[in-house]
C-alpha cells in the first residue's frame, strides 16, 4: 500500500488558468494516451467482469505488440448487486502495471434508479483498488448527456422515454464526482457523447450558460465519445473555446463491416482509424488533448440483445452522415482483432503509428 501512495505523487495533470495545457506527466515524463477500449466478452457469453483476468492472459502479448499504453475497462458487471458485486480481480491491475499499461476505470452507472446502488457501484471498486499505480484515472458515466445514466432498459430517442433530462443527468454527475473524490486521490473524468452539432453540445456540456450545471467544474478531465469524423475534428478544435479543462477522446473509430457490400471491409476501417488516430495524437503532441482511446480491441457478439450470443450479427444502427463510410454502425464488428484474435489490417497500421508518438 505504501508504495502505491508514493507512486501517485509522481503523476500530475496540468491545465493552467487563462491558457490551456493538456498534459499528463508520469515520473516527470510527458504521457500521451495511446489507448484502446478493452471489453473482451467471450463468444456465447454475456458481460462478466471476472472474465477479464482469463482474457488478459492471451491478450496482454497482443496489446504490448500493438503498442498501446492505456486501456479503458469497466470493472463492475452490469447485473451486479449489493450481495454479488462481480468485481474485476485486482490481479488484473497488478499484471497490467507489471507490463507498463495504464488503466482508465469507467463507472457506467447502471444503477441510477437506486441511489444506494449508484454510490455502491463507485465505492466497491474504489475501496478494492484504492490508488493502485496501474490506474491512470477514473471516469464517471458513459455519454451521460445521451443515455442519461441508463435510466431505461432500452434507450429511446424520444425524450419522454427517459426518467432524467439531460440537465438532470449532468447535475447528478456532479454529485457522483464529489462522492468519488472523497475515496481516491486519482483524477476523475466525466464522459460525454457528441452525436451531432458539436458547437451546440460543447456549449451545453461545459456549462457556459449555467455554471451550476457543469460537472466539469468538479471533474479533472472532460471525456468525449465521438464517431462522426467531422464532429471529432470540430470538437478537438473548439473544446478550449468553452473549457480550459484537459480533454480526452475516449471513444472513436470505425467498424469493419461494410453495409453496402455486406462484407468485411478491413481497408475502410484501416483508413479511417489511421486518419482519426493521427489527428488525435498530433493534437495531443501540441498539448491540445490528452490523447485517444480507440473503439475497440476485439469484436463483441453480445451487443445485439435479440441475437445469438454465439453468432456475429450484421444488424446495424443507422448513422446518417456523409462523413461516415456506409452510414451504418455494425456493433459486433468494431474490433481491430476478431473473436479468434486474428488482427485486421488496422492493427499493423496503428502499431506503426503508435511507434511515432
Amino acid at each position: 500500500m505504501f508504495r502505491y501512495l508514493i507512486f501517485i505523487l509522481f503523476i500530475t495533470l496540468s491545465c493552467n488558468k487563462g491558457k490551456f495545457n493538456d498534459s499528463l506527466n508520469i515520473d516527470g515524463k510527458r504521457f500521451i494516451i495511446k489507448g484502446i477500449n478493452y471489453n473482451p466478452v467471450e463468444k456465447c457469453k454475456y458481460l462478466d467482469s471476472k472474465n477479464l483476468e482469463n482474457s488478459l492472459k492471451k491478450d496482454l502479448p497482443i496489446l504490448k505488440e500493438l503498442g498501446v499504453n492505456t486501456i479503458r475497462i469497466y470493472p463492475v458487471n452490469y447485473s451486479a448487486s449489493l450481495e454479488d458485486p462481480n468485481l474485476m480481480p485486482i490481479s488484473v491491475l497488478d499484471e497490467l502495471h507489471k507490463n507498463g499499461i495504464k488503466v482508465i476505470i469507467n463507472f457506467l452507472m447502471h444503477h441510477f434508479a437506486n441511489p444506494e446502488k449508484a454510490q455502491w457501484e463507485i465505492r466497491r471498486p474504489l475501496v478494492a483498488y484504492k490508488d493502485h499505480p496501474a490506474i491512470l484515472f477514473y471516469m464517471i458515466g458513459n455519454e451521460i448527456n445521451l443515455n442519461r445514466f441508463y435510466t431505461k432498459k432500452e434507450i429511446q430517442a424520444d425524450d419522454n422515454k427517459f426518467h432524467l433530462t439531460t440537465l438532470e443527468s449532468i447535475k447528478y454527475a456532479k454529485t457522483l464526482i464529489k462522492y468519488a473524490k472523497n475515496l481516491t486521490k486519482k483524477k476523475i473524468a466525466v464522459s460525454y457523447g457528441i452525436f451531432k452539432s458539436p458547437e451546440k453540445e460543447l456549449l451545453l456540456l461545459t456549462g457556459e450558460k449555467d455554471e451550476n450545471n457543469d460537472p466539469a467544474d468538479d471533474a479533472d478531465i472532460i471525456s468525449y465519445q465521438i464517431y462522426n469524423p467531422k464532429d471529432l475534428e470540430d470538437a478537438i478544435n473548439k473544446h478550449h473555446k468553452y473549457s480550459k479543462k484537459p480533454f480526452l477522446i475516449s471513444e472513436y473509430g470505425v467498424d469493419a463491416f461494410n453495409g453496402n457490400t455486406k462484407k468485411i471491409d478491413e481497408s475502410t476501417q484501416e483508413r479511417y482509424n489511421f486518419k482519426l488516430t493521427k489527428l488525435i495524437l498530433d493534437n495531443a503532441k501540441k498539448n491540445n488533448g490528452l490523447g485517444g482511446i480507440l473503439f475497440e480491441y476485439v469484436d463483441e457478439y453480445w451487443k445485439y440483445r435479440k441475437g445469438d450470443l454465439c453468432k456475429q450479427e450484421t444488424v446495424s444502427i443507422p448513422f446518417k452522415d456523409n462523413n461516415y463510410p456506409d452510414n451504418m454502425m455494425h456493433e459486433e464488428f468494431w474490433g481491430i482483432v476478431d473473436m479468434d484474435r486474428k488482427p485486421r489490417k488496422t492493427f499493423s497500421t496503428l502499431k506503426e503509428l503508435y511507434r511515432n508518438y
